[in-house]
């Protein structure tokens, strides 16, 4: 039931802020078919700020819900745990290289940097997962 009320308020919330969310994505590529891929993911602050005051809603109406639980905590947007696992997904030999928080003109996320061994091997989504 979590996951549903979860699930349909960031779909209230993605329609109410559309035009918040930017992702780039930079492939540099070595003459041996090695390389790295850089990947940066921004929110608007206060996109971020309404997902933390829904999920911080669905918190307490839980703790209400179900005796004795304790609050609920606070999902990261954006994890280095969540850029390491997004390497596998990006096809056979890419490595998770270093991640790092970045803010920009009122906006803030995640640049994360991947290397890959051959890029025929590398499998990149045109529709970036969202924090």
């Amino acid at each position: 039931m979590t996951k549903t009320w979860l699930v349909t308020a960031l779909m209230i919330l993605s329609g109410a802020t559309s035009g918040c969310v930017t992702s780039d994505t930079l492939i540099k590529l070595n003459p041996d078919g090695s390389g790295a891929v850089v990947q940066k993911t921004l929110l608007s602050t206060g996109m971020i700020a309404q997902l933390n005051t829904v999920m911080q809603g669905l918190a307490q109406q839980m703790a209400g819900n179900v005796a004795g639980q304790k609050d609920m905590e606070m999902p990261e947007l954006f994890s280095e745990k969540d850029a390491r696992a997004r390497a596998a997904k990006m096809g056979e030999g890419v490595s998770f290289v270093s991640s790092r928080k970045i803010s920009v003109e009122g906006m803030e996320g995640q640049e994360a940097t991947y290397a890959f061994r051959d890029v025929t091997k590398l499998k990149l989504n045109e529709k970036p997962e969202t924090p």
